[in-house]
């Protein structure tokens, strides 16, 4: 993250935008009015996205089962977050807040993302051999990661933070749809047609970003003037990012969210099968029905976020998610699990306020640059959760034997969620510097 300091800023005007885009909110200007259709739109790339992401999460599990691999290794592997976009993910976000293009400085990261992560799923739905399977794996989840940020950071070029709890929860059942969408697919074809889950999963993430990429419009970009370039200086950078502490401590709790749920997502699958005796089209049933009542609460909690903060609704959506978390690691049938894993889908509805809340922590002229800082360390920590998570099951499975091994996933992601909640607190969205 060896990046300079200096923020280009000054009076050179920005290229002119086709007259039909909206204007970025300005401070001290009356917001329009919330257009539920510019969210719903803006929210449909998510969609594609979510699919992708849950075949990573819920299918990919049983893919690299296939490979025989350790459980550490699987749950490293079968992430939406990737080690590689750690290291990048900032230095794009900074980029896309530094470009200017008749595009825009979001949409044509869209660009560059969307066609290398098809191309990487199309290479894994042919079961390559091991080493060429590993080299797609380690880069594919931040192909999707160079569109992801930008894309993010563009709800707070068009919605004012008022307005972004409401979307957070359009994004949400975005989520839920496309995770049912990829369940459904799994449930119905992954035991004798898996190679058309991967072709589908590629035709809906082209056709939902395409969508987003043609209807939502960018608003104006801050003005900017070029400075001369400076050599990297870290510590400068650093500094940079000091007037920011609730930035910070936001950071730091949700990277226990992360921690605690890549120690949990990519073994529910293999909970059902291997703690519950479920068969593998039974245990997609575990996070489907998480996934329709995440669906069915976004909305909602995005609207209570909105009237009573998102810290409050994101507080009791991690408790809500560590305590289930416990009960579920203790069931042995699977419709208690499914009804562990419903509560677990609600708390998740409030948690799609992560995005929109850190984006209210930050100046909008950095936008995409903090969302992508804030990529890299989750990108480090849900892969992270995994790893430990592995661990732990492979620790477990000497004492308690393989089957009662995977409900310590549970227990171990239940904790860190539960120590996310904590930290929260020390947060105080009043005192964001967003100047």
């Amino acid at each position: 993250m060896a990046i300079s300091a200096a923020e280009s800023t000054g009076a050179a005007s920005a290229p002119v935008l086709p007259q039909s885009e909206a204007p970025a909110p300005v401070a001290g200007v009356a917001a329009p009015p919330f257009s539920w259709k510019t969210a719903t739109q803006y929210s449909v790339a998510n969609l594609g996205a979510s699919v992708v992401y849950s075949l990573f999460n819920f299918a990919m599990p049983q893919y690299l089962d296939t490979y025989k691999l350790n459980p550490s290794l699987i749950g490293l592997l079968a992430n939406e977050r990737s080690f590689v976009g750690a290291f990048i993910q900032p230095i794009v976000g900074r980029l896309s807040d530094r470009t200017r293009t008749r595009l825009g400085r979001r949409r044509p990261y869209f660009l560059a993302g969307i066609p290398l992560m098809c191309a990487a799923l199309l290479i894994l739905a042919f079961h390559p051999p091991f080493w060429v399977m590993l080299g797609v794996m380690t880069f594919a989840a931040f192909f999707l990661s160079v569109a992801w940020d930008p894309y993010i950071a563009l709800m707070a070029d068009l919605f004012p933070p008022d307005q972004r709890g409401r979307v957070g929860g359009l994004v949400g059942v975005g989520s839920g749809l496309g995770t049912v969408i990829l369940l459904a697919l799994a449930f119905t074809l992954w035991t004798q047609h898996e190679y058309w889950v991967f072709a589908i999963t590629v035709v809906i993430l082209l056709l939902t970003w395409a969508y987003t990429f043609f209807t939502v419009k960018e608003p104006a970009s801050p003005a900017m003037v070029e400075k001369p370039a400076q050599a990297a200086n870290p510590v400068a950078y650093i500094k940079s990012l000091l007037p920011y502490p609730e930035a910070a401590k936001y950071t730091l709790a949700i990277t226990f969210f992360w921690l605690g749920t890549g120690g949990a997502i990519p073994f529910i699958t293999l909970f059902g099968t291997h703690a519950l005796g479920a068969s593998v089209q039974e245990s997609f049933l575990l996070p489907l029905i998480a996934t329709i009542v995440n669906a069915l609460g976004a909305v909602p909690a995005g609207m209570l976020a909105d009237k009573y903060g998102k810290k409050r609704v994101m507080t009791v959506s991690l408790l809500i998610f560590g305590i289930f978390a416990y009960v579920g690691s203790q069931t042995h049938l699977l419709w208690t699990a499914m009804i562990a894993l419903a509560f677990i889908g609600l708390a998740n509805a409030g948690m799609a306020q992560v995005s929109p809340m850190l984006a209210d922590l930050v100046p909008r002229k950095r936008t995409a640059e903090f969302i992508g800082l804030g990529s890299a360390v989750f990108s480090f920590a849900q892969p992270l959760g995994s790893v430990f998570a592995g661990a732990v099951v492979t620790l477990a499975t000497g004492l308690v034997g393989l089957s009662d091994a995977y409900r310590w996933t549970f227990i171990f992601s239940g904790t860190l969620v539960l120590v996310g909640a904590v930290l929260l607190q020390l947060v105080h969205p009043e005192k964001a510097v967003i100047d």
